[in-house]
């Protein structure tokens, strides 16, 4: 317990550190507040007022001294305590934060355990259906429509300000969809790898209730990563992030209001296919994860190494036709690092031979492989006439029947 005391202490002052330094890495901040006709009495007055006349080492322990006590000083704009600022905006925030998380949490785990209970099914492509769109459609979009569908069309919620809890369920639904996404795919993942171990198999076998073997023993143990990726979720969502597109400019006015003013003119025209779309780039991007994760789920129930099956020691993943990284599976990989060696060193070999139903087995240490136990397997996928390479799909595992009869990078026998 000390141990981990003095440890965040030490990071706590390493971080003021940081931030102080960077901060006063852009020169005397008054060069950048005031204008240029600012007299030198002001500017004096400046620096006195803010501890800007005195030596870095001792502005770093007044702003260390005044951090310790709770007070983070005044603002620059509104000469007003940057607390009284904060403490007036966090309830609302805070209101927001824990229902779009409430929100994630109750329709996350749910679908996610449906989906990994019917696997392969209907809900099971309808729930990561709705894990890619909210991956790959950013919220102010998905914002737009559900005011449009919700307040406009249907008037059954508010389309602005705040008058009542109905006023927040549209925001709580727009920020809540993507981290519900990818709640929904954490905890599908999770309870995948539960539900194929042996004592879920024996649970089963014993004749336990179907109920209690998902909900009472597989999502407990599954729950483990979730919870995780909840901490972080919620402290995202009180966080929060404002996002100024190219183009626009964002300035405060004198109520301290964001207004955002478009700076570049939008063109009336512009020729097909000549800027990718990052919406559809997201969704293809989850596509290619999708296919790198049930690629390695199928190894997993296939393969006979305790190591593949149990210690998760294999990397599945899809590489474009020159042999670059695409996308791979969620899962901590083993040697992803250089699978994109092993892949171009088989385009090399083979340029020209390659047939549509080749595979070619590897572990060449000068052509990205590893140690001996881990074998990859390289898969060409061609168009649909044959002739053209479009991508490759490789897969990397530990087999302890290799190395030896026991698991381990290294087994005695």
């Amino acid at each position: 317990m000390f141990r981990r005391f003095t440890a965040a202490v030490v990071t706590l002052l390493t971080v003021s550190v940081l931030v102080f330094a960077l901060a006063r890495m852009q020169g005397d901040p008054r060069t950048i507040l005031l204008s240029d006709d600012t007299t030198q009495a002001d500017y004096d007055a400046w620096g006195r007022e803010f501890g800007l006349d005195k030596p870095i080492a001792v502005q770093y322990l007044i702003y260390m001294g005044k951090l310790v006590r709770g007070d983070l000083g005044k603002s620059v704009l509104q000469r007003v305590p940057v607390s009284r600022l904060m403490w007036s905006r966090i309830p609302n925030s805070a209101q927001l934060a824990v229902l779009a998380f409430v929100f994630s949490i109750i329709l996350g785990v749910p679908l996610g355990v449906l989906a990994a209970v019917r696997r392969g099914g209907v809900w099971d492509y309808l729930a990561r259906s709705f894990a890619i769109i909210g991956h790959a459609a950013p919220s102010f979009w998905i914002g737009l429509v559900l005011i449009f569908v919700f307040a406009v069309s249907l008037e059954w919620l508010p389309t602005s300000r705040k008058s009542g809890f109905d006023s927040m369920i549209l925001p709580a639904i727009t920020l809540g969809w993507g981290s519900a996404g990818g709640q929904l795919r954490l905890v599908r993942s999770s309870m995948l790898e539960v539900l194929d171990s042996e004592y879920i198999k024996l649970a089963r076998a014993k004749g336990v209730r179907r109920y209690s073997v998902i909900w009472k023993h597989a999502l407990r143990n599954a729950m483990i990563a979730p919870l995780t990726f909840a901490g972080l979720t919620l402290a995202g969502l009180i966080t929060g992030t404002i996002v100024v597109e190219h183009g626009w400019r964002g300035a405060l006015n004198r109520r301290g209001h964001l207004i955002l003013e478009r700076t570049i003119k939008r063109n009336r025209s512009e020729a097909i296919n000549t800027a990718a779309d990052p919406i559809m780039l997201e969704v293809f991007n989850n596509l290619f994860m999708s296919i790198a994760e049930q690629m390695g789920i199928t190894l997993q129930n296939t393969a006979y190494s305790v190591n593949i099956k149990e210690r998760l020691d294999f990397s599945c993943a899809l590489f474009n036709a020159e042999g670059n990284l695409i996308a791979n599976a969620p899962h901590i990989p083993a040697h992803l690092g250089s699978m994109s060696e092993s892949v171009k060193s088989v385009i090399n070999a083979n340029r020209g031979t390659i047939r549509p139903g080749n595979v070619y087995a590897l572990n060449a240490p000068y052509a990205g492989g590893t140690h001996l136990p881990d074998v990859t397997l390289i898969t060409p996928a061609f168009d649909e006439k044959g002739e053209n390479i479009l991508f490759y799909v490789a897969a990397r595992g530990h087999h302890a029947d290799i190395g030896g009869r026991t698991p381990g990078s290294a087994p005695p026998d």
